[in-house]
């Protein structure tokens, strides 16, 4: 038997690792992935070396083709985030074809985005089906996501790692539940409008809601997201605030009450995973990845699983947390309860060390 990743047998040289990356101009769950598994699998003791590829991908990914195929000769072992390899698959398959081992780590795909025309639907669906059939294995963040892969394009090399989570300190309790939060990118489909729409049923009782996020990658959505709440007169109570890191951050985590996912579609949802790290309830969307981030301890649910993009339901559930105490009470046991069995980044970067292993059998 051969050396691992970490080097098996005796005075048998390590294998390098190599983790192809791109970084977002806003901060995004994918980043946040890719920065901790790295942290987590050095402190594991895997030999790691990552490489940045530069340009807005994929809409650039031609400029960068060279550098990515020669950055993939480099190493025999590769991790590459999902939104360079579905750009380049061609590379991907010449390496396996190679003998190299090519996992891709996928954070989303592309083709399941809102507003995007058909023709541009239709290049990414092929893009990705022959990225991730090339793979040597696929890294998913949800048993939801593993599952949509399988649906789409029959792909069964796939393993599950569950991102993990930072400790974080407890939010106070309120005497209300009025504190709400929407944390990802103004996008069509994080679907902040769904949000907004709910929220402007609720405008007797009493709520605040921050949207925080980058409001640049779609200019026009975030343009018809403030013309929504401008015409609805909800100005004074929903604040827009721009992408937040650090100490900023972790001032509107420690002034929230319920965090509200709307995503159309989402293969796991750090961020209800982060509000739980806080002792915070969340709702969000049924029949997504997020479902697994919200999760439940001996069948108590910390928060509420509701269909996408019906608002109606979205309404009753928010209705139902800001004038029920009890139901509080319930979501915030079970959160407290949930936090205290969240995945840490040293058991997600264990199940990564195994897939690109191969230890670890395929739909595991």
């Amino acid at each position: 038997m051969g050396p691992g990743l970490n080097g098996g047998m005796a005075h048998a040289r390590p294998t390098t690792l190599g983790f192809l990356t791109w970084r977002s101009p806003v901060p995004t769950g994918g980043n946040v992935y890719d920065d901790r598994l790295t942290e987590a699998l050095l402190a594991a003791g895997a030999h790691l070396r990552r490489h940045h590829v530069q340009g807005v991908w994929p809409g650039e990914s031609e400029q960068h083709r060279a550098e990515v195929a020669l950055v993939l000769r480099s190493q025999p072992v590769w991790l590459v985030d999902s939104i360079i390899a579905c750009a380049v698959p061609d590379l991907v398959a010449e390496a396996t074809d190679r003998g190299q081992r090519v996992t891709i780590l996928l954070h989303s795909l592309l083709s399941s985005e809102l507003g995007l025309s058909e023709p541009d639907r239709q290049r990414y669906r092929a893009l990705e089906s022959a990225a991730l059939r090339a793979a040597s294995r696929v890294v998913t963040p949800s048993q939801w996501a593993a599952a949509d892969l399988r649906r789409r394009y029959a792909i069964t090399n796939t393993m599950v790692a569950h991102p993990g989570v930072d400790t974080a300190p407890l939010t106070p309790r309120s005497s209300g539940g009025s504190r709400l939060l929407s944390l990802g990118s103004l996008t069509p489909t994080k679907d902040q409008l769904g949000f907004v729409a709910a929220l402007s049923r609720l405008e007797p009782l009493p709520w605040s809601a921050r949207l925080v996020g980058g409001d640049q990658v779609r200019p026009e959505y975030s343009a018809a997201l403030r013309g929504s709440i401008r015409r609805k007169r909800l100005d004074a109570r929903i604040t827009i605030t721009g992408p937040l890191t650090g100490s900023d951050l972790d001032e509107v985590w420690a002034d929230t009450d319920l965090l509200v996912v709307t995503s159309r579609s989402e293969t796991y949802a750090m961020v209800a995973a982060e509000a739980l790290a806080h002792g915070i309830p969340a709702v969000v969307s049924a029949e997504t990845g997020a479902v697994e981030a919200l999760g439940e301890v001996d069948g108590a649910v910390p928060g509420r699983a509701v269909p996408a993009g019906d608002t109606a339901a979205l309404t009753a559930t928010l209705r139902r947390w800001l004038t029920d105490p009890q139901l509080r009470d319930r979501w915030r046991v079970a959160a407290r309860r949930r936090r205290e069995n969240l995945t840490s980044w040293a058991d997600c970067a264990a199940l990564v060390l195994a897939a690109l292993s191969g230890s670890a059998p395929s739909g595991s």
